[in-house]
């Protein structure tokens, strides 16, 4: 199976979630980055410090997004929202045609057949092999009819049927407007998407199962095309059609989270029992003032520089101190941030 991994994203795609999101009327469903971020919070006990500066970025800018543009809350609900237990929007499913080609008016009856028929396969969710064609709108509604689909749905369907060009071009309005006040105000996180494309790679060729249980792609799939996803931030999302697969940019760090926080006692008690040694505490406070090497640290603190060594590693792998090397000399230096996260830590713990 190859697997081909983008460092960037699908700006279609993000802001059809993100509106997507917003409207979404499901029992389950959150319609905000801050709903989100504080159902995490709720359920896994996730401190909002840890969280804070991975959404709060993103939460502004889907205050931004939302709120400029100029399109109405009808005509939005009608492309974003997702209905009949369905996984997508009309926005969601109209996507590929406007991928493939930007021009819709004056097709053939014959090409335009073909693209009603694979939006109304996508929106009924029906196999190829399984779905008929149908020459007239009574024959559609007489197989939505059959088939016993929502009465929305079966609205929906009827209107593409008649008029499916016009609603091609009025989303590909509203999506261009989207995407230009997504792009404008996105922070740079290009970081982040190369990470994602790197650690997307290594959970497919190694662990997809953990991903996706209980499916075997390597015995019906060719190929995965993998987009870092920005609003879908905490998950993976696959869209079986196509084979992309949309990777959220903290997937791995609120996982990580997760698993930190669900045994936060165990952690905290390590970190305690490395600064609770005096030798220790002092090799902390003489590093107050700036970075020492091994040698001049055990001169502060009448230690043997092996046993200064083997305190400092203690206290590394722990995240109080980093490393640099000048030369054949390895530099202790406090890690500030991770210190001040451990007291947050500790307080978030116990107050």
């Amino acid at each position: 199976m190859e697997i081909l991994c983008h460092n960037d994203y699908c700006p279609e795609m993000e802001c059809i979630s993100l509106l997507e999101q917003r409207f979404d009327t499901r029992p389950t469903a959150v319609n905000s980055v801050e709903a989100l971020a504080s159902r995490l919070t709720e359920r896994y006990n996730i401190p909002g410090f840890e969280l804070e500066p991975l959404l709060n970025p993103l939460a502004e800018l889907e205050r931004t997004v939302n709120g400029g543009l100029t399109v109405s809350e009808d005509k939005l609900k009608f492309y974003f929202t997702i209905r009949d237990k369905g996984q997508s929007s009309l926005a969601g499913f109209l996507l590929p045609e406007l991928k493939s080609q930007q021009q819709f008016q004056g097709l053939t009856e014959e090409d335009r057949s073909a693209l009603i028929r694979r939006v109304l396969r996508r929106i009924l969710d029906v196999p190829e092999a399984e779905f008929p064609v149908f020459p007239t709108l009574n024959h559609l509604m007489e197989y939505l009819r059959r088939n016993k689909h929502a009465e929305d749905v079966k609205w929906i369907c009827a209107t593409l049927y008649c008029a499916v060009e016009e609603y091609l071009e009025e989303l590909n309005g509203i999506l261009r407007m989207a995407v230009a006040l997504f792009q404008e105000h996105l922070p740079d996180l290009s970081q982040q998407y190369q990470q994602t494309a790197r650690y997307a790679r290594e959970k497919l060729q190694n662990d997809f199962s953990s991903l996706f249980p209980g499916m075997e792609p390597e015995k019906t799939l060719k190929r995965i095309t993998v987009y870092p996803s920005i609003m879908g931030f905490d998950g993976v999302s696959w869209n079986l059609e196509t084979n992309d697969l949309y990777f959220g940019i903290y997937y791995q760090t609120i996982l990580t989270l997760i698993e930190k926080y669900s045994d936060q006692s165990s952690l905290l008690i390590c970190k305690l029992k490395a600064v609770s040694d005096k030798s220790r505490l002092e090799i902390l406070h003489c590093l107050k003032a700036g970075a020492l090497n091994g040698l001049e640290i055990a001169n502060h603190v009448g230690l043997s520089p092996a046993t200064v060594s083997r305190h400092a590693n203690q206290l590394r792998n722990e995240g109080f101190l980093s490393t640099t090397k000048s030369g054949t000399s390895v530099f202790y230096n406090l890690d500030r941030e991770k210190i001040q996260n451990f007291f947050r830590e500790l307080e978030h713990y116990l107050l």
